[in-house]
């Protein structure tokens, strides 16, 4: 029973590793819709549409010991409410996620690395009223 169980996961680990596309790709576009819900003890429902296209560019060489490999993200998300749902809330139709990653890797000697992962997140309606730009930073 014990072997079998073990086989199952280990054969589970390996497919969902090898479906995952975004984990290779140097360029991905994804689109994702999320039927209407329903939520639990409020008013109304909302309908999800998300587009995201990810770009992972070439490392570029800075020295022999310096590499810096840089990424670009960008997700469009609309949202569709429920008519009881916008009576009550004023959140923006459309959402724009737009990030910028990098990391840098220096080579300190044959057994030392030395990595920094800075990125850098905008999330806007792009509204023109409104000039509110939220900056998230990790």
């Amino acid at each position: 029973m014990i072997q079998k169980i073990f086989i199952a996961t280990v054969t589970v680990l390996y497919l969902s590793k090898a479906n995952a596309q975004t984990l290779n790709d140097p360029i991905y576009f994804n689109y994702t819709q999320l039927s209407k819900t329903n939520f639990d003890k409020k008013l109304g429902d909302v309908i999800t549409n998300l587009f995201e296209v990810n770009a992972t560019f070439p490392a570029l060489k800075i020295s022999r010991n310096i590499k810096i490999f840089n990424a670009v993200y960008y997700r469009k998300s609309n949202f569709e409410y429920g008519s009881l749902f916008t009576q009550k809330n004023s959140f923006p139709n459309t959402l724009h996620d737009i990030r910028y990653s990098a990391i840098i890797r220096v080579q300190l000697n044959t057994q030392w690395e030395l990595v920094a992962l800075p990125r850098i997140m905008v999330r806007s309606d792009l509204n023109q009223q409104s000039t509110k730009m939220i900056f998230f930073h990790k």
